[in-house]
């Protein structure tokens, strides 16, 4: 009763009041999980957000202090050196949305560190929401609409061909069985899922705590991303630390799941399911799955990110200083592809590294802004309290993990969304949310 006299008298009034902002936010966090061809959600809400907030007169000199200075500068060089080269309108597209993005979420800076349990409660909805479509997507042959992997997403505009010219080179059910909820591809969920795990420090209630920790690390197995697993296994490890002072017997629940995939069925009980085996340590499990001849003249997964990371080297030193403009790293495997005369030898043209692609397309330059923003975050942490730290750290696992696991970090814009009010709630000065 007194939470839900919370929601009536707080939350709901804060909603109400701020409606387009919470609008803005679910749009930007579903991506194109609600859109009809390229043409999306926030494509309506932002330019009627932006709209309404010229309407109320918003102080925008609140966007030029010394926190959104290294922003600021990370962003103009960007469109800097990208002037120099020849134009990627793709990319400087989504590189002017997020600059967009951060502008108006930095002028309600005050309105967000002070909502910030409202903020939380909003997203805690949207992750819900989240995990309900990736369990039925798990457990059942519910797909979301707009998903690669759904029969339908050619009625919102899509193209659902992957599964139609009989010469598949991957197992049905392990593709049919790994979740995407809003956001089109499985490494993108298991990002979304990595962000969240850090916050389950935060529940009071353990059996929640615990139950959620436990269905997080089966979903992020589900999606087929080992190394979201691993960093999954690696931000679990640390919050089981810090809470080994509380002695909860509910953390049995989480750790019995992890050994059991760690071990794949603890060794004498081998599940038969690739997914776990792709992550265990041991397994007796054994799969004789044969492709077509073609499928093994391909480079396999492992291969690919190593050649990109080999091309994205060779790119890099070409041009360190002021790299090669939004893009780059895009286009010059565009060439190398049409240097291969076999298709087998051609490899995808998204960097899988976001490091190595900022690096390629914008060259040590824009170490500058980077480094300048991490000693903000520091300086800023140094006024928090532990749980702030802690937090801060497991996400940066979580975003270090999600910058390899997702194709290219510059057109997801959860991950912007989510850096962007991260930065905004540490460098605040005056939060009310976490406390020891």
């Amino acid at each position: 009763m007194r939470f839900a006299g919370l929601i009536k008298e707080d939350y709901v009034s804060v909603f109400k009041g701020n409606v387009l902002f919470f609008l803005l936010i679910f749009s930007l966090y579903v991506g194109q999980g609600i859109s009809y061809g390229p043409l999306c959600l926030f494509h309506l809400v932002l330019p009627l957000y932006f709209l309404n907030e010229l309407r109320l007169g918003r102080n925008w000199k609140l966007l030029f202090n010394k926190e959104s200075l290294p922003i600021h500068l990370f962003y103009l060089i960007i469109f800097g050196i990208s002037l120099l080269h020849p134009l990627n309108y793709s990319y400087l597209y989504y590189y002017t949305l997020t600059y967009f993005l951060f502008c108006l979420l930095w002028v309600r800076r005050d309105f967000i560190s002070t909502n910030l349990k409202v903020l939380f409660f909003f997203f805690l909805l949207l992750f819900s929401l989240d995990i309900l479509l990736a369990t039925l997507e798990f457990l059942t042959p519910f797909r979301y609409p707009i998903s690669k992997l759904s029969q339908y997403n050619h009625l919102f505009g899509r193209s659902h061909n992957m599964f139609l010219d009989g010469t598949e080179c991957f197992n049905l059910n392990y593709v049919l069985s790994s979740p995407t909820g809003f956001h089109w591809n499985q490494n993108n969920l298991a990002f979304i899922f990595l962000v969240v795990f850090p916050f389950t420090f935060l529940f009071k209630n353990r059996w929640w705590k615990n139950g959620l920790r436990t269905l997080l690390l089966i979903l992020i197995v589900s999606t087929g991303s080992r190394l979201g697993f691993y960093a999954a296994v690696f931000i679990y490890a640390f919050l089981w630390i810090a809470e080994l002072k509380r002695k909860e017997w509910q953390q049995i629940i989480p750790i019995l799941t992890l050994i059991f995939i760690l071990t794949d069925g603890y060794y004498f009980f081998p599940t038969k399911l690739i997914k776990i085996k792709e992550v265990a340590l041991i397994s007796q499990s054994v799969f004789n799955e044969r492709f077509p001849e073609h499928c093994y003249e391909k480079l396999n997964s492992n291969e690919a990110r190593k050649e990109l990371l080999y091309q994205g080297k060779t790119y890099f030193f070409s041009n360190m200083f002021s790299g090669n403009g939004a893009g780059g790293f895009t286009k010059n495997m565009e060439r190398y592809n049409q240097s291969k005369e076999s298709e087998n030898l051609k490899v995808v043209t998204n960097a899988h590294n976001f490091v190595i692609e900022l690096l390629v397309d914008f060259g040590l330059l824009i170490l500058v802004p980077i480094f300048m923003i991490f000693i903000n975050l520091i300086r800023h942490l140094k006024s928090k309290n532990k749980t702030y730290w802690l937090l801060s750290f497991l996400l940066g696992i979580g975003f270090m993990a999600g910058s390899i696991m997702v194709s290219s970090l510059v057109y997801f814009l959860p991950f912007y969304l989510f850096f962007f009010l991260c930065y905004i709630v540490v460098t605040a000065e005056n939060d009310k949310l976490i406390t020891e």
